[in-house]
């Protein structure tokens, strides 16, 4: 048997205790919405695993509403959510993988709004980064102006855009963009903030 060698962990329900929050936006959001019997906890929570689009769309379906309505309240509610901690013993579980040579990779099945901004996304990830090692962002191909905005917020958390590619899925003919970023220095230690404040006063 090969020893492993890469991880890729996610964010939420991972790397970080995110649900409880998210969970509480989201029955918010059905209140809001009039639709607080839709689902039971059991359904709720399973269909927030898959992803916070993928519930919006299960709720809108049932309740005969648009999941870009769902999603708008949503996303009114989860701001004021406080900041989600990672799990206890995170940091010396990644450290004791790091210098047993795994590499590690981070990915998301938020909402694509969730960390719309490449500098919102670069702050939740770019802390996590080992100095060597690099995140890579999927963008849409019309991100120019986003990608310059963000290279301050980039040099700020210790990162540098390396490389910038476009590229489409064969299955479907989408084509995306990876922005590639290496981590060049340390992060400082205060980052990342609390996700209410990066939304309210992104770098």
């Amino acid at each position: 048997m090969q020893p492993i060698r890469h991880l890729f962990w996610d964010f939420d329900g991972t790397l970080y205790d995110s649900y409880p929050q998210i969970t509480h936006a989201f029955v918010q959001t059905l209140d809001a919405l009039g639709q607080r019997g839709l689902f039971s906890e059991t359904e709720l929570l399973a269909a927030l695993k898959v992803s916070v689009y993928y519930a919006a769309c299960q709720c809108a379906q049932r309740a005969g509403l648009e999941p870009s309505n769902v999603m708008d309240v949503f996303h009114r509610y989860h701001a004021q959510e406080a900041a989600f901690p990672p799990y206890e013993g995170l940091e010396s579980c990644l450290r004791t993988l790091h210098a047993a040579g795994i590499r590690h990779y981070l990915y998301t099945h938020r909402d694509w709004r969730a960390v719309a901004q490449l500098n919102v996304l670069c702050e939740l990830a770019l802390p996590l980064v080992k100095v060597g090692g690099q995140f890579l962002a999927m963008k849409s191909v019309d991100t120019e102006e986003e990608i310059a905005a963000a290279k301050g917020a980039i040099r700020t958390l210790g990162g540098k855009i390396v490389k910038v590619e476009d590229y489409t899925i064969p299955t479907s003919g989408v084509t995306h963009r990876a922005v590639v970023i290496e981590k060049v220095s340390p992060t400082p230690p205060r980052y990342p903030r609390a996700f209410a404040k990066i939304k309210k006063q992104p770098l």
